[in-house]
Order: C-alpha cells, then sequence, then structure tokens
C-alpha cells in the first residue's frame, strides 16, 4: 500500500499500465489507498459547511429530486466533478455485491467518512450521526443524476490535457477542493448538535 501511495504522490495514476512500477497483488491496496486518500484532505469531499443539509436530505427516502438539485445547485463545481466519478465507481461495483457483499448499504457504511465529515469532534456526536450520514450517502450513490456533471467533466478533461497531461480528472478536481479554504463551523456545529441531543434525549424518555 506505501509503494501505491508513493506513485499516487508523483502523480502516476495508471498503476496497470505496463509503465507501472509495479502491479498490485488484489484489490485492496488500490482500494485502501483510495480512501486513506480522500480521508486526509483538508474537508471532506463534500464540505463541512454543507454537512447538516445533506443529513437533511437524507431523512426522507423519496428525496431524489432534492438531491440532485442540492448537488448540481449548492455544491461547488469540483466538489460535484469528484461525487459524479466516485458515484459511477460504486455503483459499478455494487453491480457484484454478490461476490464482494458490497451492496449499495455496505458501501455507504464504507465510504460516508468520505463522503461527510461531523464537524463536531466529540465522539458521542460523531456515532450520533453515523447512521444519518450512511442514510444519505446510500441515497446519493443509489439516486444522483451524474450525466450533466460527467460532461462537464469531459469537458474539463479535454481543456485541461494539454497543459496537466497525464492526470485524472477527479484528481485535478481535487486538488482544487484541498487548496480551498475550510469553513468555520464550531457555532453552528455546537448549536445543531446541541439541538439535535435534546430531541434525541426527549424521544427516549417519551
Amino acid at each position: 500500500m506505501d509503494r501505491v501511495q508513493e506513485m499516487f504522490n508523483k502523480g502516476n495514476y495508471d498503476i496497470l499500465s505496463s509503465s507501472a512500477e509495479f502491479l498490485p497483488t488484489n484489490a485492496h491496496v488500490p482500494a485502501s489507498v483510495m480512501k486513506l486518500w480522500f480521508r486526509k484532505l483538508k474537508d471532506s469531499i463534500i464540505p463541512q459547511s454543507y454537512y447538516f443539509d445533506c443529513l437533511e436530505i437524507g431523512k426522507h427516502v423519496k428525496s431524489e429530486e432534492k438531491l440532485n438539485e442540492f448537488v448540481t445547485n449548492e455544491l461547488p463545481k469540483y466538489n460535484q466533478f469528484v461525487i459524479a466519478v466516485l458515484v459511477d465507481f460504486l455503483r459499478e461495483l455494487e453491480k457484484f455485491h454478490e461476490q464482494t457483499k458490497m451492496t449499495f448499504t455496505n458501501i455507504a457504511m464504507v465510504f460516508s467518512p468520505s463522503f461527510l465529515r461531523c464537524p463536531s469532534e466529540r465522539m458521542g456526536d460523531i456515532f450520533t450521526m453515523n447512521t444519518a450520514e450512511k442514510r444519505f450517502v446510500e441515497l446519493l450513490i443509489r439516486k444522483l443524476k451524474t450525466d450533466t456533471i460527467n460532461a462537464e467533466i469531459n469537458a474539463m478533461e479535454e481543456a485541461k490535457r494539454q497543459t496537466l497531461p497525464g492526470s485524472a480528472p477527479w484528481v485535478l478536481a481535487m486538488k482544487r477542493v484541498n487548496n480551498s479554504s475550510t469553513t468555520n463551523l464550531k457555532k453552528e456545529t455546537k448549536y445543531r448538535l446541541r439541538g439535535r441531543s435534546s430531541e434525541t434525549a426527549k424521544a427516549h424518555e417519551g
């Protein structure tokens, strides 16, 4: 895994080509590197400033229209690009769920920390929000319409090809995302988490 990560750090993302320094022995190696890379970003794939909006959308099973409006109208373009590419990849992965056991639900469980990052650092808050995060991410993977976003990605890739040959479009996008500033959410997070904790306590009392 360290060697694959080193390749990526050098700008070589084509691990299956004949020019690759070596071939990984199983799919777990590149998968682990990808998850680690996402989780080391300054912010999650969906910025933390949209965290509670995502949880609200995830409350409703039939939120397809609201979900797509949110992603295409609210999120920054480069975040949209990464989301679309990753969602399409995860849909391909799900097709083999009989062999891999990676259903949409299990995929959402594994990748929710990459898509969303709880603004609170308190373990109790992180644990409480986990189910809501997985519910939103599963909805995202199942229902996001990626055609329009992919068309923009193709246009971006064509424009970038002359100046940055060999770079995958999602990598270019995440470089932009990672360089953007992270919104200060401490006050909003404390306020909203406090309200949600009170609601949870009342529900248990009832």
